[in-house]
């Protein structure tokens, strides 16, 4: 069997041993602590480097989101003159089609009244030569009557003296 000195040894190596045992849990404790706060400090770096480039990633989006505004409002300012233009184009034709209408309803116009000018000035033509004839005939039934009256009387005279 054991004997004390024997049990004092076994106590002993125990001692010696959770000695051991405890500086290996203080040292792991201290390896575990200097590890968290390494892995903490790259943690932070980690977030901090993340954080600058998220911040780098928002302004390039930012940046690329105002450059296709700025692409977007010109194309629509582009869009817009071109309708402009078109719009401006097509109401000129219009216009001149309208121009073009209206210049020839009034030239068929033109010359519609125009031969009907032709006819009354030939029918004035015409009224003038009867009017003159008129004239002239009434003219000369006048002188024959004024004639006839100098004969009538010139006859009564003469059978005034015969009588």
């Amino acid at each position: 069997m054991l004997d004390s000195n024997d049990l004092q040894a076994i106590a002993e190596l125990i001692q010696q041993s959770e000695a051991r045992t405890q500086e290996s849990i203080a040292a792991l404790e201290i390896r575990t602590q200097e590890s968290i706060s390494a892995l903490e400090a790259r943690t932070q770096e980690s977030i901090a480097a993340l954080e600058i480039r998220t911040q780098e990633s928002i302004s390039a989006l930012e940046t690329r989101t105002q450059e296709a505004i700025s692409a977007s409002e010109a194309r629509s300012k582009e869009a817009m003159l071109d309708l402009e233009t078109r719009m401006k184009k097509h109401m000129q034709d219009t216009i001149r089609q309208s121009e073009s209408m209206l210049l020839d309803e009034m030239e068929r116009y033109d010359q519609k009244n125009e031969k009907r000018f032709t006819k009354l000035e030939q029918d004035i033509g015409y009224l003038k030569d009867i009017s003159r004839l008129t004239k002239f005939e009434h003219g000369t039934t006048e002188i024959l009557i004024h004639t006839m009256e100098k004969l009538d009387k010139r006859l009564s005279v003469l059978e005034a003296q015969m009588a």
